[in-house]
């Protein structure tokens, strides 16, 4: 997880601008995903549902899953006019920026959905 921080603090941040630097952001994307995924562990085991060994590797596809947002958002501020007030541009953002993560958040839905139905023996 550390080197996920990093290239995602990496990518989406640019150090030294406090209005363009988005290392805060990465990181917070990262660690709400971890604790959501641990979150969702506890309740799994507390109603009974077994630990498989398969399910070890859910963590990391759900950064890559979740931290695909956090790019798109940012891109979508980026190409926001910076005249504007900062409302105004969070506004063009999440209404340009919006259609395409309900698009590919319902495409994981169904992938993942579909995915859950595999019998592995």
């Amino acid at each position: 997880f550390i080197f996920m921080i990093i290239f995602a603090s990496n990518t989406l941040g640019k150090f030294g601008s406090q209005l363009n630097g988005r290392v805060l952001v990465a990181n917070q994307d990262i660690f709400v995903i971890i604790f959501s995924t641990g979150a969702a562990y506890g309740l799994m085991l507390s109603i009974g549902i077994p630990f498989q060994s398969l399910v070890q590797v859910l963590p990391f596809l759900l950064v890559g899953i979740g931290i695909d947002s956090a790019y798109v958002m940012a891109a979508g501020f980026d190409r926001s006019d910076p005249s504007k007030p900062i409302e105004d541009r969070m506004y063009e953002t999440g209404f340009s920026s919006g259609m395409s993560i309900t698009v590919t958040t319902l495409t994981n839905i169904v992938a993942l959905s579909f995915g859950s139905m595999t019998k592995i023996q």
